[in-house]
Order: C-alpha cells, then sequence, then structure tokens
C-alpha cells in the first residue's frame, strides 16, 4: 500500500486504516515493513535496553507490541514481540516512528493541533486538558481546516516554518465525542488510557501545505482574563523544545547540535505566545481564539 502523510509518500506492508491512499507517480519518500530486526540492532537493544536508543545508522522502540527500528533515515522495520500485536504497535509506527524519521531529515514533529485558512496555519499547543482540542474546533466552526489533529511536522521552506497535512482523523475524549453526536460504538477507541476515540473527518481536512503564522501554547492559570503573552529567548527556546513529539527520548539522548540549530532557524521566523485562560469558568475556547488571530493579523 502507498499512503500521503505530512507531504510525504509512504509504503507499507502494514495497513493503516486512517491514511489516504496515494495513488501518483511520485517516488516513495520512506517504508515500513515487517520483518526480522537485523541482528545489529538486536544487539544493541539487548545491551541498552530501555524505551529506545541510537547506533551506528539506526534507532530502535520497544513498544507494548514489538520493536521498531529506523534503518538509514528510510525505512521501519518492525518486530512483534507475540503473534497479534500488530495492532498494539500502529500507534506508535504514525508517532515515534514518523517523528523519528522526519526528525533524521531536519524536520520536527510537534505535539500540538494545527489550524490553516488560506494557507495561514497556527499550532495549537499545551499539556492534557489545556484546551487545544476545543479550541480547534472552534476555528473549524470558522471555517478554518485542520492540518493536524495530535502531531504536526514542522520544517523550513524558503527559510519560512511550514507543515503539511497529517491525516484526516481526530482524537476525542469520550466527553468530547458525545457533546459532538457520535455514536461511541461506531468509532475506534484508541487510547485507554486517556479514554480516546478516533473520528474519521476528511470534510474539514486541509489539502495542501500551510504556511505558519505562530505557535500557541494554552496555558491554563489562576487569571480570570483570557490574555495573550509573546514569549522570546531562552524560554521561547524551551518552550518549543518541550512541545517536541520526541521530547521524552530526546531528553535521553539530547537534541543533536545540527538538530537544535534547526530548531533555532525555525523559531527565528516563528513567534511563540502563551495565551493565559482561567482555571475556572468554562474553557474561554472563543475568547483565546479571537486572541489568537488578533495576534497574526
Amino acid at each position: 500500500m502507498r499512503y500521503k502523510v505530512y507531504g510525504s509518500v509512504l509504503k507499507s506492508d502494514i495497513v493503516f486504516s486512517q491514511l489516504p491512499e496515494d495513488f501518483s507517480d511520485d517516488p516513495e519518500d520512506f517504508e515500513i515493513l515487517t520483518a526480522e530486526i537485523p541482528d545489529a540492532v538486536k544487539q544493541h537493544i539487548r545491551e541498552h535496553k530501555g524505551p529506545s536508543g541510537r547506533g551506528d545508522g539506526f534507532v530502535w522502540v520497544n513498544t507494548p507490541g514489538g520493536y521498531f527500528c529506523i534503518l538509514d533515515g528510510k525505512k521501519i522495520v518492525t518486530e512483534e514481540k507475540n503473534e497479534g500485536n500488530l495492532a498494539k504497535m500502529r500507534t506508535y509506527l504514525l508517532g515515534y516512528g514518523l517523528a523519528l524519521l522526519f526528525y533524521d531529515r531536519g524536520e520536527m514533529a510537534v505535539h500540538c493541533s494545527a489550524v490553516e485558512k488560506d494557507g495561514n496555519g497556527i499550532l495549537l499547543a499545551g499539556g492534557s486538558g489545556a484546551g487545544k482540542s476545543t479550541l480547534a474546533e472552534v476555528f473549524l466552526d470558522r471555517g478554518w481546516k485542520l492540518v493536524a489533529d495530535d502531531v504536526a511536522v514542522v520544517k523550513l521552506k524558503d527559510r519560512h516554518p511550514v507543515t503539511d497535512p497529517a491525516f484526516p482523523v481526530r482524537k476525542l475524549c469520550r466527553d468530547a465525542a458525545l457533546m459532538y453526536g457520535y455514536d461511541l460504538s461506531r468509532l475506534a477507541y484508541i487510547d485507554e488510557e486517556k479514554d480516546k476515540f478516533a473520528v474519521a473527518c476528511p470534510e474539514v481536512f486541509a489539502d495542501g501545505q500551510a504556511r505558519i503564522k505562530a505557535m500557541f501554547v494554552l496555558t491554563p492559570c489562576g487569571e480570570e482574563k483570557v490574555r495573550a503573552e509573546e514569549v522570546t529567548g531562552q524560554e521561547k527556546i524551551q518552550l518549543f523544545t518541550d512541545h517536541l513529539f520526541l521530547h521524552i527520548i530526546l531528553k535521553t539522548e539530547g537534541i543533536a547540535p545540527d538538530k537544535f540549530f534547526r530548531c533555532l532557524e525555525i523559531l527565528s521566523e516563528l513567534p511563540v505566545f502563551r495565551i493565559y485562560r482561567p482555571l475556572s469558568g468554562g474553557m474561554c475556547a472563543e475568547e483565546m481564539a479571537d486572541l489568537a488571530v488578533k495576534q497574526i493579523l
């Protein structure tokens, strides 16, 4: 199967029902296949253990369903721990697997939602429960398009940060899915820890690359009103790197110097704001959306 994801063509012998198929004549950018992990990688896993590791020309990740390794930045090889565990690995492959592939290419996977209008996009980041999904819903109701629900891959094009469409699926918690009128029995249950469901949304999905105008980090606080504040200097760098999807892995192995420099290049052209919102009194999503738009006009 061939799929289109983050502006790249993926060849895979694993079926990913949430990914749009690719029928173009474009060459494949990378591949996912099920096979036995090379002996050199297995030896590295035995020697280092842990959730992940990096060797000469490869990266490996240990998931609940099995191991996968990335070879030469172009191929992901997966091996189940036990037969029937492939389903447990799909989420990790589309998350950590692709994020590591793009990282090696100097493209940063950011843990956020991304929406766009008329080719201009914004990133909506924040901790669990900060209100990213609710705020993204407000923008979609206003006619914006969804670029990414959970992870946006940021790269530079003509020195400007851009992002390509991920895949037309949203992750909604149980309460949000019920609020929007979905029949839970018809949705795929994808996250037991956070009680989330996968919802296909092709009707609001972006069809092209967006130039990123700003990144907004939602920050619940004890204040009574919503306000925005631009972040600069070291705090800006820290805030951006803290929201890299590979943040946990990079805390262990560190950000490679060339990748850190790429982050600095991106941030030189990307304004970053905190949006402070009250802890109580509702999510204030409409106010936050108004405030975000005001910053990029």
